[in-house]
């Protein structure tokens, strides 16, 4: 099949293959692994098939038949003389310009069947390139059925040591060399000794969204993925506040710090992490409005859905307010006061020629109130302590949350 005449200027071509297996260690406790992937490369194309048998019923009887089924194709820039899996979505990959690329396969769908539109092929990219014009790699010499050419085999030349850090070995016309695969986990060890917190946080970010690559620490599926890597960030998240918050430390660090959990919380959708391990260290440390604060914006922007909110966390969004509103009212009556004083030659009573003063009205005087009443529009009043925001909002005259908050009850 490849040496056919679509072929034929092509007969320096020699394919080669390599299992794709899912590591164990990803599996679900109790579940059996899955079937591992056949990865063919010819010329400058990566085939992704599934091997097995597939049941089929002939004549009242139930009939096994072996099949190959191509799931996904990918091509290459150059054509490739060899091929090595370090995982189910790592490859490493030697190609015609002497080049040894580690490939990170996109990720697969969930349900194992052939994609439609696979045929035309998928541009990949490769993660680290290294030249290895010097090593001279060993091959083996083919020729084709043609007999007008010779191909050089290398599929001894590559292969993979299964260690905890798999190591890429080259087999040269000399000597052997090894490209050693690193880990995240080392990656992320080295940003914390550095005290470099949120780039170690911004590097499972990457991972939850897909940005990096997951190479070896973690699953190629998207699912196991972020779950695996919200497993590693909350311990991440965990170490940084209960080594570094404290309730002498300056403010500057510690809006900082909550602004680097808070973020990271909210775009991987850590919930209880977020209303549980940040909430209870800031509140333990005494910085409960720094948190607050922090996150007011991100319910304001609807970056937190309404039913992943906490009600704990609400009501000291809401206490926290209450001092606020207080002070600003204070401040806004006595600037009414002084724009209503009688001037020099007029006449005129400081009370009874105040003006209507409320929020709905003088919105310049009252941001803190303006703020609070956005903040309510945003999140299910169920989860609202109503009798404080009730009082809150009926003492501090914040009519339309107030109505809002009747509405959603539904109590006309």
């Amino acid at each position: 099949q490849y040496h056919t005449k679509d072929v034929s200027p092509h007969a320096s071509w020699v394919p080669d293959a390599a299992w794709l297996q899912a590591e164990k260690a990803w599996l679900p406790e109790g579940a059996q692994a899955s079937d591992p992937q056949l990865c063919v490369a010819f010329g400058q194309t990566l085939h992704i098939m599934t091997v097995g048998f597939e049941q089929a019923v002939e004549n009242a009887r139930v009939k096994e038949e072996w099949k190959i089924s191509l799931l996904r194709r990918f091509t290459w820039a150059c054509p490739i003389q060899g091929v090595v899996a370090l995982n189910e979505s790592l490859l490493g990959v030697f190609d015609g310009s002497n080049k040894i690329s580690i490939v990170q396969l996109p990720c697969s769908p969930e349900d194992p069947k052939p994609v439609p539109g696979s045929e035309s092929g998928q541009l990949l990219t490769a993660v680290h390139v290294e030249d290895v014009s010097v090593w001279s790699p060993a091959y083996q010499t083919c020729t084709s059925q043609q007999g007008c050419a010779e191909a050089h085999s290398h599929h001894s030349a590559l292969s993979v040591f299964q260690g905890r850090s798999r190591t890429l070995y080259v087999c040269g016309i000399k000597d052997v060399w090894a490209l050693q695969v690193g880990r995240w986990g080392q990656r992320v060890e080295e940003l914390v000794g550095r005290d470099q917190w949120s780039a170690a946080l911004g590097v499972f970010l990457g991972l939850h969204q897909g940005v990096l690559p997951p190479l070896l620490d973690f699953p190629q599926a998207v699912s196991t993925r972020q779950k695996a890597v919200a497993s590693r960030a909350t311990q991440v998240i965990q170490s940084y506040l209960a080594s570094k918050l404290q309730q002498d430390t300056a403010k500057v660090q510690v809006r900082e710090m909550c602004a680097v959990a808070v973020h990271a919380c909210i775009e991987m959708g850590l919930w209880s992490v977020l209303y549980k391990t940040v909430f209870e260290c800031f509140k333990a440390t005494g910085h409960m409005n720094v948190y607050c604060n922090m996150l007011e914006p991100f319910i304001v922007k609807g970056k937190i859905p309404r039913g992943q909110m906490d009600s704990e966390v609400l009501s000291s969004i809401l206490q926290s307010y209450t001092l606020p509103l207080e002070e600003e009212e204070q401040s806004a009556l006595q600037h009414i006061r002084q724009a209503a004083a009688p001037r020099d030659g007029d006449e005129g009573n400081e009370q009874t020629d105040l003006p209507f003063v409320d929020m709905d009205h003088c919105t310049h005087l009252f941001p803190v109130a303006l703020r609070l009443q956005q903040l309510v529009l945003y999140v299910d009043v169920a989860q609202l302590d109503l009798n404080l925001a009730i009082r809150l909002f009926t003492q501090h005259r914040l009519w339309t949350a107030l109505v809002h908050v009747y509405c959603a009850l539904g109590d006309y």
